[in-house]
C-alpha cells in the first residue's frame, strides 16, 4: 500500500519562548536521509558555510564562530550586517522539505518507498509528477526537527560517533555520501574539508 498523509493546515513561522522568538526554518533532505530521520538514526546534518562577501578572513571568522553565535560588521560605530547560522539556534525548528506528490488532497512522499512515476498523482499546477523538495510548501512538511545545538568545524573533523549520527555507519561511508552530493562543487569536496555548519537536532523516530 502506498503511504499517504492528509494535507496539513498552515503552521506559523515563529513562536515566543524565553527572551527570543523561536523560528521555523526549512531544510532540504534527500530520500535516504529522510528515511534515516524517520528511523531515529539521523540526528545531525552538515552544510557548507556560505560566507558573505564582507567576511575577508574566513579562517579567523570560522574560529570566532566556534565560540560565538555570530559575527557582526560595524561601520563608523553602527551595526551594518550580521552573520549567524542560517539553520537556527537551539530551540528553533527545522521543517523538512522532501520530494512529494499530492493526490486527491492526500500527500505521498518519495522517501516512503521506491515508487514509479505515479500517473494517478495530481500535483501542483496540474502537473502529473513528483514535486522536487525545493518546491514543498510549509503545510506539506511532515517533519519538524527541534534544533539542539549548532557548531562550526572542518568537515573532516567528523568523528565515528558523529558519522553514525549522520545516518551512516562510518566516517568512510560518510565521505562517499558527502562527495556524491558536494564532490563537484569547487572547494566543497571531502578532500577539501571545507568549514561546515554542524546542526544537531532531536530524534523524531516514528
Amino acid at each position: 500500500m502506498i503511504p499517504v498523509v492528509n494535507r496539513r493546515a498552515a503552521v506559523p513561522g515563529s513562536t515566543r519562548g524565553g527572551d527570543r522568538a523561536k523560528t521555523d526554518r526549512s531544510i532540504l533532505f534527500g530520500a535516504p536521509m529522510v528515511r534515516a530521520i524517520l528511523a531515529g538514526v539521523k540526528t545531525q546534518t552538515r552544510r557548507v558555510i556560505r560566507w558573505p562577501e564582507w567576511i575577508i578572513d574566513r579562517e579567523a571568522a570560522a574560529y570566532r564562530l566556534q565560540t560565538s553565535p555570530g559575527l557582526a560588521l560595524y561601520v563608523d560605530g553602527r551595526l551594518c550586517r550580521t552573520f549567524t547560522c542560517p539553520y537556527g539556534q537551539p530551540g528553533d525548528r527545522l521543517w523538512v522539505r522532501e520530494t512529494f506528490c499530492e493526490r486527491s488532497g492526500d500527500l505521498l512522499y518519495r522517501a516512503d518507498g521506491k515508487f514509479e512515476q505515479p500517473r494517478y498523482c495530481v500535483a501542483f499546477e496540474g502537473e502529473d509528477r513528483w514535486r522536487p523538495s525545493i518546491h514543498m510548501p510549509r503545510w506539506a512538511s511532515r517533519l519538524d526537527l527541534p534544533v539542539v545545538s549548532t557548531r562550526v568545524e572542518r568537515l573532516r573533523a567528523i568523528s565515528e560517533a558523529d558519522a553514525r549520527a549522520e545516518g551512516v555507519t562510518s566516517v568512510a561511508e560518510y565521505a562517499v555520501f558527502w562527495d556524491s552530493i558536494n564532490g563537484k562543487r569547487p572547494g566543497c569536496s571531502w578532500d577539501d574539508s571545507p568549514w561546515v555548519w554542524c546542526v544537531e537536532f532531536a530524534s523524531v523516530a516514528r
